[in-house]
């Protein structure tokens, strides 16, 4: 059997492996890489792994490895990138995306810069969740259809559509086109992901005149 000492090390191991140094590592994480012990038994070993500074616990539920110091103190993860690694995306795998006035300023469709961040995720049961650490507020998204990075850029032009609020001018069309062409998004695409959102986004792309843009 292992001792504390050999199990305390194995998990940062494990975890620090998988991880790597300041990225957000979720309970369900930790878990899910240490399963031949109880979960009482990994939360004593998760905290005596915090009280010996091996690992930070960044906020409920969220620990990482820091590298990083300021005046003598470890830096804070950001909370931004919390966010981002459990609604969208984790490493390579793609299941969300950023909506509303930051997807819109992305695109260059708009100069303003939103305060609530808006999400679209396939990680969420909840159909709208708001998040607010007392610094910034997430507005979370159930998505009507599964994220895959082979639809995302389809989803992300279709919603550019619903929350733009207007048909797009010449100078905002042509930022779409770049859009498109870029991404190579392809017409049987957008009819078919269409119906997963509101109709006047499909009649706005279509008023626009930019149909024939699609591959």
């Amino acid at each position: 059997m292992r001792t504390r000492m050999v199990a305390k090390e194995e998990l940062a191991g494990r975890l620090l492996k998988k991880f790597g140094h300041n990225e957000p590592i979720f309970t369900s994480d930790i878990i899910k890489i240490w399963k031949e012990y109880s979960r009482p038994r990994v939360f004593q070993l998760l905290r005596e792994l915090i009280e010996e500074g091996t690992i930070t616990r960044g906020y409920p539920g969220v620990y990482y490895f820091s590298t990083e110091w300021y005046k003598g103190k470890r830096t804070s993860l950001s909370f931004q990138k919390v966010m981002e690694n459990k609604f969208i995306r984790r490493g390579e795998k793609v299941f969300g995306y950023y909506s509303g006035l930051k997807l819109l300023n992305a695109m260059h469709l708009i100069t303003q810069m939103p305060f609530d961040l808006e999400i679209v995720t396939s990680r969420t049961l909840t159909s709208v969740r708001k998040i607010d650490n007392g610094k910034a507020v997430f507005t979370v998204h159930r998505s009507n259809v599964p994220i895959t990075d082979d639809n995302i850029d389809t989803l992300m032009l279709l919603q550019a559509f619903t929350d733009i609020g207007q048909i797009p001018s010449k100078k905002q069309t042509a930022y779409l086109r770049e859009y498109v062409e870029l991404c190579n998004i392809k017409e049987k695409d957008v009819l078919h992901y269409a119906r997963y959102f509101p109709a006047h986004a499909l009649e706005r792309l279509l008023e626009t005149g930019m149909k024939n843009v699609f591959a």
